[in-house]
C-alpha cells in the first residue's frame, strides 16, 4: 500500500488516469518483488564468484553477465513445457552464456 501510494504521488497522473486499479496494484506488487529478489540474490552470486574466480575484471565481467541472464530470465515468462523453475533456470543459463559471449567479442 505504501509503494502503491507513492507511485501515485510521483507518478505524473496522466500515465495512471485510464489504468485499472486491480491492474495497476498488480504491476507494482510485481516491479517489487522483482526488484526485492535482485537484491536478495546479488550478495549471494557475489559470494559464490569471490571464492572461484580470482581474477577480478573476469569477476565482474561474469558477475554482469549472470545478473543480466537472471534480469532477462525474470521477465521472460514460463513455457508449458518444463515446470516455472525449470524454465527460469534455462532461460537463466542461455541468457547468462550469451552475455558472456556478447562481452567477449
Amino acid at each position: 500500500m505504501v509503494i502503491d501510494a507513492a507511485v501515485k504521488e510521483l507518478f505524473p497522473p496522466h500515465l495512471l488516469n485510464n489504468v485499472p486499479q486491480t491492474m495497476f496494484e498488480r504491476q507494482v506488487l510485481h516491479a517489487h518483488d522483482r526488484a526485492f529478489e535482485e537484491q536478495r540474490f546479488a550478495p549471494m552470486l557475489w559470494d559464490i564468484l569471490f571464492e572461484k574466480i580470482k581474477d577480478k575484471p573476469l569477476k565482474s565481467k561474469v558477475y554482469n553477465a549472470f545478473e543480466a541472464g537472471r534480469r532477462e530470465a525474470a521477465l521472460t515468462g514460463s513455457g508449458a513445457e518444463r515446470s516455472p523453475a525449470e524454465d527460469f533456470i534455462n532461460a537463466w543459463v542461455v541468457a547468462s552464456l550469451r552475455e558472456l559471449q556478447q562481452q567477449g567479442q
